[in-house]
């Protein structure tokens, strides 16, 4: 069986042509040398670049920082500012402000605390009036203020 694999050709016998492989064709590569004097003048210009960008960041954030303190201050001013008007609203509306003023201003006076009412009855032809009426503190201050009014008018109309 080994034997059957041996060849018993005689070796001066030309050796019958194969088939031929493609041929591997080699490309050369050239690479440029990059001196390392220019290297390092490329990386320092982009670190120097990078710093400038850095620092303007810096001073950017800084200055709106300056600006927000500032502004800040702005509000709480404007807030007490509001607050002091605010109050002086209220006071310029409240009534103890409005009758003072009526009073001192516009002639005004306070009606007295007792008020004497006169009753008139009609029988057929007469009129009686009858005796005046004190009315008391505890009667409604609305009513008080009605009939103090229609007082004053029947005051002046005469």
């Amino acid at each position: 069986m080994v034997q059957a694999e041996y060849q018993y050709t005689n070796s001066w016998e030309a050796p019958q042509p194969q088939q031929e492989l493609p041929r591997v064709q080699r490309v050369k590569k050239t690479y440029r040398k990059v001196s390392k004097g220019k290297l390092l003048a490329k990386l320092g210009v982009a670190a120097f670049v990078y710093g400038l960008v850095l620092v303007f960041l810096c001073l950017q954030a800084s200055t709106l920082g300056y600006q927000i303190v500032q502004l800040e201050g702005e509000i709480r001013h404007l807030e007490s500012t509001n607050q002091r008007l605010q109050y002086e609203i209220g006071k310029q509306v409240s009534l103890d402000y409005v009758e003072q003023y009526a009073i001192a201003n516009l002639g005004m006076y306070r009606p007295e605390q007792n008020i004497k009412v006169a009753k008139a009855e009609v029988s057929g032809s007469a009129v009686e009036v009858s005796t005046p009426v004190t009315v008391s503190h505890n009667e409604d201050k609305t009513l008080h203020k009605i009939y103090a009014s229609l007082v004053q008018l029947a005051e002046h109309s005469h």
